[in-house]
C-alpha cells in the first residue's frame, strides 16, 4: 500500500493569473512570507524555509496515526523537505519508527537559514534519481543532496528526462529492486 500526503501548505493563486494559474497548489514550506506564491527562490542562497514547522508536525501526525511506514518519497520541494525530516530524525527531534529507505527525484538539500548545516551525514539507505534534461532543478542540485548521505547505502541515478520522475521501464525496475531489496533487508518477501 502507498500513502501519499499532499503538502498541508496551500498556495494562493499567482498574481495576475493567466498561464500560471494554479489551482489546489499545495507546498512543505514557502519561500517568501509577504508572497507565498513565490515559487521561483528555491535555489538561492540564504533563503528560509518558512512553515516548515507546520509541515514537520503534520507528518510526525501522519506517522503516529497512520503509519509506521517504510519509506518516504521525496520530488522536488517534497526532496528538501524529506532531507529536514531525514535529518531532524538523525538528530534525535522526531521519531520516524520503522523507517527503512528514502527516494528522492529532481531534488535539492534543505539549505535554508534555519536548517542544521550540522545535520550529520545520513545512514538511511537511499535513491536518488537526476533527469540529465532537468532545467528546473539542474542534476548539480540533487548531486549535493546525494552528498549528504552515506555512500555505501546511498545510489545515485541519472535518467535521460527533465524535471520528472522517471518511468521508463529501466528505472522503474531499479526503484522497484531497491524498495524489494530495502523493505525486507533480511532477504523475506
Amino acid at each position: 500500500e502507498i500513502f501519499v500526503p499532499d503538502g498541508p501548505i496551500g498556495l494562493p493563486p499567482l498574481p495576475n493569473g493567466g498561464e500560471n494559474m494554479r489551482e489546489n497548489a499545495r507546498a512543505w514550506f514557502v519561500y517568501n512570507i509577504e508572497k507565498q506564491y513565490d515559487t521561483e527562490s528555491f535555489l538561492d542562497k540564504g533563503v528560509e524555509y518558512y512553515r516548515s514547522d507546520e509541515s514537520v508536525d503534520y507528518i510526525q501526525n501522519l506517522w503516529n496515526n497512520q503509519g509506521p511506514f517504510d519509506a518516504i518519497f521525496g520530488f522536488s520541494q517534497g526532496a528538501a523537505f524529506a532531507h529536514i525530516l531525514l535529518g531532524k530524525k538523525a538528530k534525535g527531534e522526531i521519531d520516524l519508527p520503522n523507517l527503512r529507505f528514502a527516494i528522492f527525484a529532481g531534488g535539492f538539500p534543505a539549505i535554508g537559514i534555519s536548517q542544521e548545516s550540522s545535520w550529520p551525514q545520513i545512514s538511511l539507505p537511499s535513491l536518488h534519481f537526476s533527469g540529465t534534461k532537468d532545467t528546473t532543478v539542474p542534476p548539480c542540485h540533487q548531486e549535493d543532496l546525494f552528498s549528504r548521505f552515506y555512500r555505501p547505502n546511498s545510489h545515485f541515478i541519472y535518467h535521460d528526462g527533465g524535471h520528472i520522475v522517471p518511468q521508463k521501464s529501466k528505472y522503474v525496475n531499479e526503484i522497484l529492486d531497491f524498495i524489494r531489496r530495502h523493505r525486507n533487508p533480511a532477504g523475506g518477501s
